[in-house]
């Protein structure tokens, strides 16, 4: 007789030592697992009720969750022996995710995924997916619908939608900023199609099957990506700002952010001194849940020395210990990074450099670099960490464009 029950699968650990949380499912002391997306440490698990601590952010929810799935999986097991059908795990498997996700809503389904990343400490695409979701509740008028009520009608609705929508900065949506909830949108459908909630004939984007879908609007010009050129890092590299001021501090993160391959400022605010191994450094990009090992080089090693404390966990002095108790951090940051931007356009108009300077403009202009210094793609893509080398070249769709432009110049 099958039998299910959730359980923290401690026989396996994610890299930052969390243990997942799966759906556990045994037939003739035959073990197959399905995962709920959640992982926690082990203390953070109450093993005699199979549920989260009260210690885990959101545990509440979770409980409910997983209790839920749980229920659901005794469902399908029943009906199998109702009708006296012999049930194997692929069968269970497939009617359990059916039976799941047939019940799932656009909006619960959100909801749903951005308690997975925020579980996964992929705290910036757990953001993206959320401001996704209230665009398209507000554009239902907080109607919520099914995946199958999103077609190429709908997606164009949406579109002009979004055209007319102000920000809660008081400033229009940019056209790029709805091309990225319009992808947010498509992965989430991608992700629903893949765990059986919507079937593939009824996909509204373009695709090879599709080729009449909608096709995702590419921003215009106006939204071009901004990158410095090698000879203009070289002249902020080459600043010399007076110790211990603002600019001096611009200067140290624009400098090692760079050679760290534009390591978001959110990520370098947050490093840590146990991160640093010699002549290596390792951390995870808050943004994807990517870790990455950086090599420490000279100039790099030249600013750890002047901000090394013994008495501090931080690297940069952006963070303290009283600002994470207090729960202040986000906001600290936030505000840290618009004073990095606003020092740094001082020193580039300084420098003769006629451009804003902002935290978000070096990793593109680390790419950049590489590029136009002839850097195979597929190197640059793995240093991004990007999922496939095509979205390295959309990445850097701009420079190519500046490549071409050079290139015809040359034969006249």
């Amino acid at each position: 007789m099958a039998t299910v029950n959730i359980i923290l699968l401690k026989i396996k650990r994610h890299k930052d030592g969390r243990h997942p949380v799966v759906l556990r499912y045994t037939q003739m002391r035959k073990r197959s697992y399905i995962s709920t997306g959640y992982a926690c440490f082990e203390h953070e698990w109450n093993p005699e009720i199979n549920q989260f601590e009260r210690v885990v952010d959101g545990f509440r929810k979770k409980n409910l969750m997983i209790r839920g799935w749980l229920e659901q999986a005794k469902i399908v097991l029943n009906e199998f022996a109702c009708h006296d059908e012999p049930i194997s795990f692929i069968a269970f498997r497939k009617n359990f995710q059916q039976a799941i996700f047939k019940r799932a809503t656009v909006s619960k389904y959100f909801r749903e995924t951005v308690l997975q990343l925020k579980d996964n400490n992929q705290q910036s695409n757990a953001a993206v997916y959320r401001n996704t979701h209230q665009y398209v509740m507000k554009f239902t008028r907080g109607h919520d619908l099914l995946f199958n009520d999103i077609d190429k009608e709908f997606l164009n609705g949406f579109r002009a939608f979004m055209s007319s929508q102000i920000s809660r900065r008081g400033f229009k949506v940019s056209p790029h900023t709805t091309q990225i909830y319009f992808r947010t949108l498509r992965a989430l459908y991608n992700k629903a199609i893949d765990e059986g909630l919507v079937e593939k004939d009824n996909y509204p984007f373009v695709n090879k099957s599709n080729p009449d879908g909608f096709r995702i609007p590419k921003p215009g010009s106006s939204v071009k990506r901004m990158a410095l050129n090698k000879d203009q890092v070289k002249q902020i590299i080459e600043y010399s700002a007076i110790p211990r001021t603002s600019h001096f501090n611009a200067k140290n993160y624009f400098v090692f952010s760079y050679l760290a391959g534009g390591m978001d400022f959110q990520d370098l605010a947050l490093l840590k001194w146990p991160a640093i191994h010699g002549d290596r450094m390792e951390y995870t990009r808050l943004r994807s849940g990517k870790k990455y090992v950086i090599r420490i080089n000279k100039e790099m090693q030249k600013i750890l020395d002047h901000y090394w404390n013994h008495q501090s966990k931080y690297v940069f002095p952006v963070l303290n210990e009283t600002d994470v108790q207090s729960g202040r951090q986000k906001q600290l940051i936030r505000t840290a990074r618009k004073q990095f931007n606003e020092n740094m356009t001082e020193i580039a108009h300084f420098l003769g450099i006629n451009m804003k300077i902002t935290s978000g403009m070096i990793r593109h202009t680390f790419a950049s670099v590489l590029y136009r210094e002839g850097a195979p793609l597929p190197e640059i893509s793995m240093a991004l960490k990007h999922n496939n080398v095509l979205q390295t070249k959309a990445y850097l769709e701009d420079i190519e464009v500046e490549v071409r432009d050079g290139l015809q110049n040359l034969l006249l």
